[in-house]
């Protein structure tokens, strides 16, 4: 792996870089000019190199005439809530990442910037292939739902429960949780069949960290598998239907699927002590919301511990 850092020149290093592509690059940055960039875009087009663009569609690219960039795949992405896609980094042939201040705009070369330019860190590079991705595929026309208590924007999380019998039968509650003070309302409840095999859980130990990766041929193999488990997740959590405390059907919308766990479950086990700390582990998060939605929920947050105490007990909600 090598690591460098560059404060000066940095655009003739970008463009360097971008010469020496053989298969693909892929550039997620709020602003870009053309007429910088066009030339070795189309050299590279030129010889077979796929290029992927992912951008702010704002007057600033407009007025610049990005959206007119040929050899590229564009795909302009909207602000959501006032919050712009302020990305700035690129992926060369899955094995170069070019990321840090600097925006590729006519006008950056004019600041105090810099970027770091990392090499065959595999770990990293897959990282940024699911952001790059997650990007890529976002859903922008998504509204989200308000917190009746504080008007802070809700998640809807899938709470799993243990799996029993010859179907691996299950009952899941769903809970809308606000993102600013940790309201946790019951939302309704589902019953399935196999839900931790449809969501390739079953083969993890809970929800999985990183691999270790040493190659390119590894990473992408190991990509493409959590690709596949992310994908199956996000068709899982469109609109399902749910049943209410009242017995009423109706369709909800999904943004996460957890699981109640101890965080000190080692210390407890060992005797080292005696006080269990629970919380609410997020395993997977949607492309539109997770920016909202930690990975984890301590059970003293808000009123999450409504969650905790409905799990430990076993059993419905109601």
């Amino acid at each position: 792996m090598q690591a460098y850092a560059y404060f000066e020149a940095i655009e003739q290093e970008i463009i360097q870089l971008l010469a020496r592509a053989q298969i693909s690059v892929r550039i997620c940055v709020a602003w870009i000019s053309p007429a910088k960039f066009q030339p070795i875009f189309s050299t590279l087009s030129s010889r077979g190199v796929k290029i992927d663009l992912i951008y702010n569609n704002d007057h600033i690219n407009a007025r610049s005439g990005v959206n007119l960039m040929h050899g590229v795949q564009l795909h302009a992405r909207n602000a959501r809530r006032n919050a712009l896609m302020h990305n700035k980094f690129c992926i060369i042939d899955e094995h170069t990442v070019i990321t840090g201040s600097y925006n590729w705009s006519g006008n950056a070369a004019n600041h105090y910037e810099n970027v770091v330019v990392i090499q065959d860190n595999f770990s990293l590079v897959k990282d940024y292939l699911h952001e790059f991705h997650d990007l890529r595929d976002l859903d922008s026309q998504q509204t989200p739902e308000y917190c009746p208590h504080c008007r802070s924007v809700l998640f809807n999380v899938v709470v799993l429960g243990e799996e029993w019998g010859k179907y691996s039968e299950s009952q899941v509650d769903i809970w809308s949780i606000c993102v600013s003070n940790m309201h946790a309302t019951h939302r309704g409840l589902m019953y399935e069949q196999f839900l931790e095999a449809r969501l390739g859980l079953d083969d993890e130990h809970d929800f999985p960290g990183d691999y270790s990766m040493e190659d390119r041929e590894s990473m992408l193999t190991c990509f493409a598998r959590e690709r596949a488990r992310i994908n199956t997740a996000q068709q899982y959590a469109a609109w399902r239907q749910v049943t209410d405390q009242n017995g009423q059907v109706r369709s909800i919308k999904l943004h996460a699927v957890g699981r109640v766990m101890m965080q000190n479950f080692n210390e407890v086990n060992k005797g080292y002590s005696d006080v269990e700390e629970w919380g609410l582990a997020i395993g997977w998060r949607d492309r539109w919301m997770r920016r909202h939605i930690p990975q984890w929920i301590d059970c003293w947050e808000g009123t999450i511990s409504e969650i905790i105490d409905s799990q430990r007990g076993g059993g419905p909600i109601w």
